[in-house]
């Protein structure tokens, strides 16, 4: 059974195929946004992706996570929030944006297609 291997980078997306490999098990879905450390100082949103969760419940690139299940995110990567989130299919997210109230969000993992343009 032909199976293949897709590898995705910023811009660009690879599609790898290799005679006799299975399919990959189905992905869980996705929160809809990517994580970052924006001038090393702490954990941000760096983009959402529309028709998301993410993007459903508001949340907008440059909001600071401030804690994930109630967890403080202080001295946090991107790369530490996405290992506690493995293999979780909800999870509530703290966020603050300049000019309001902070407020928690609960995402749950969903499988979605942004719309097209």
């Amino acid at each position: 059974e032909a199976g293949a291997v897709t590898l995705d980078a910023t811009g660009a997306r690879l599609v790898v195929e290799l005679p006799g490999l299975p399919d990959p098990p189905p992905l869980p879905g996705g929160f809809g946004m990517a994580l970052g450390t924006p001038g090393g100082a702490g954990l941000a949103v760096s983009a959402v992706i529309d028709g998301s969760p993410a993007a459903v419940a508001g949340v907008l690139a440059a909001d600071a996570v401030t804690a994930i299940d109630g967890r403080s995110t202080s001295g946090w990567t991107a790369v530490d929030a996405w290992q506690a989130l493995a293999g979780r299919s909800a999870a509530a997210f703290d966020f603050s944006r300049a000019g309001t109230e902070p407020r928690r969000v609960r995402l749950e993992r969903q499988r979605f297609f942004p719309p097209l343009r």
